[in-house]
């Protein structure tokens, strides 16, 4: 255990002092942000749905914990050196104290915080080893509980039933794998170098608008990258996990990239799509309503 502290030594001190500084700052980041988004003249700009206002907020809070492990914070004063002056203060106290004596209660407050910051830096490196090992097992048992039955190859029948032409020939361009599910489940895209597509089986009941809506509504997501976009943002929760504000900075930033996605989908399409695409959205969640899970 002391040399796996000694080994720490090196970065311990600025990940303990970074981290509580970080929490700091992420509370006044949310306290005022809060704030700023409470004034009804944004909330008429609809602030929610803006993505690249909670992109930058989720910078602005998680930015300085990274750039601090750049720095030498020690050379600037503010991660302290544990060193002690071991010289006995006779004159001050007016009475001799042994040398050996005072040496070993200054090494001992030295292995306190020494153990302190070694300590938290292991805490802290298995609380995001474990949050990484959390988000590969749930997009594991999403895949496996989901069922995908099987891969539609480009060039099947299935174009006439869930996919247009263009919309075929865009995933053609861009690789994109699209499979079939029988579970009742939302449409959703997954993988970040190897992108998939998802397509529940009961969009073959729907109506041909509402079903070109949905998928046009996943595809926007591609073009726009999100999802990208949404495995970064889990990523960077899983390395700021003991910071809360992140969490929640991160929930605002996905709610905003579906609604963004909305406006995308109802601004690119024909004129008197809207109330066409409300409806396809609530037969999807009639059809997840006794899903909880997925």
């Amino acid at each position: 255990m002391q040399e796996l502290l000694s080994s720490l030594s090196f970065f311990a001190p600025n990940l303990f002092v970074t981290s509580i500084f970080s929490v700091i700052w992420a509370c006044f980041i949310y306290i005022g942000v809060r704030t700023i988004t409470a004034q009804s003249s944004l909330k008429s700009w609809g602030v929610s749905g803006w993505r690249s206002f909670w992109l930058c907020v989720l910078c602005v809070i998680s930015l300085p914990f990274f750039l601090a492990q750049l720095l030498d914070l020690s050379s600037i004063g503010l991660v302290p050196e544990f060193k002690y002056d071991l010289t006995p203060p006779d004159a001050a106290f007016g009475q001799t104290i042994s040398g050996g004596a005072q040496l070993v209660d200054k090494t001992l407050t030295f292995n306190y915080l020494e153990i302190l910051a070694g300590g938290w830096g292991v805490f802290y490196v298995s609380g995001v080893l474990l949050s990484l090992i959390l988000i590969f097992r749930r997009h594991n048992r999403l895949v496996s509980v989901l069922g995908i039955v099987k891969e539609v190859e480009f060039e099947s029948q299935v174009v006439g039933g869930l996919l247009t032409y263009q919309q075929l020939d865009y995933l053609s361009k861009k690789n994109v794998k699209l499979s079939i599910t029988k579970a009742k489940c939302s449409p959703f895209v997954f993988g970040l170098l190897n992108l998939n597509l998802v397509l529940p089986s009961y969009l073959l009941s729907m109506d041909a608008k509402e079903r070109q809506l949905i998928v046009e509504h996943e595809l926007t997501h591609i073009r726009r990258r999100d999802p990208l976009l949404i495995m970064v943002a889990h990523v960077l929760v899983c390395f700021l996990w003991f910071i809360p504000f992140v969490r929640w900075a991160k929930g605002q930033l996905l709610w905003a990239i579906e609604l963004s996605c909305d406006r995308q989908v109802l601004k690119s399409s024909e004129v008197g799509n809207g109330r066409v695409y409300a409806q396809a959205m609530l037969r999807t969640l009639q059809q997840c309503s006794g899903q909880a899970s997925c």
